[in-house]
């Protein structure tokens, strides 16, 4: 059970079990959004991962980052602003294949840290992916999950209280 209080493109749509050439040359990055997250909290990263892409092109590189928006279920995803925000994929389908996951903050995280079925994936996707990160309120969520046992953690200062309380092993770090 939970410690927590009762929260582009796309290459291809499919993921197999098996690693794929594809998959080998691509770094999958997923952002998981829900309703209500901050839309700069998934934006700003996105780009990131495109313009580093832009700049491998310059370099007469091939692009390294395929970046895919994950959600409980695949289509529009409501923001904290009332923006829609288009999910290629449900986490359900994300069995394996990241290399790097995203969880987006946003007021919506409350509700979502009361989701078992997307803490239970994080769980199960987090030992297939090599790096998990969280961007502010985010970290809720990871703390739900079980994801933040005696590591360090940050998040917004008005939240830092509420992860403590989520995770007591983990160190919270309100001042970065």
């Amino acid at each position: 059970g939970s410690r927590c209080p009762g929260d582009d493109h796309v290459m291809e749509k499919s993921f197999s079990k098996k690693r794929s050439q594809e998959d080998v040359r691509f770094r999958r990055v997923g952002f998981l959004v829900y309703p209500d997250c901050q839309s700069l909290d998934l934006s700003g990263p996105f780009e990131t991962f495109y313009w580093a892409n832009v700049m491998l092109s310059v370099l007469r590189k091939p692009p390294t980052y395929h970046s895919v928006v994950i959600a409980q279920r695949a289509g529009p995803v409501p923001t904290m602003s009332g923006l829609q925000i288009m999910a290629s994929h449900s986490y359900g389908e994300m069995v394996e294949g990241l290399d790097t996951l995203v969880v987006v903050g946003g007021t919506g995280c409350e509700a979502v840290t009361e989701d078992s079925a997307l803490l239970e994936w994080l769980r199960s996707i987090a030992p297939k992916t090599r790096r998990i990160v969280s961007i502010c309120t985010g970290a809720a969520v990871l703390a739900c999950a079980g994801l933040l046992d005696r590591r360090r953690a940050t998040t917004h200062w008005t939240y830092a209280d509420r992860l403590a309380k989520a995770d007591p092993s983990s160190e919270v770090d309100a001042s970065r």
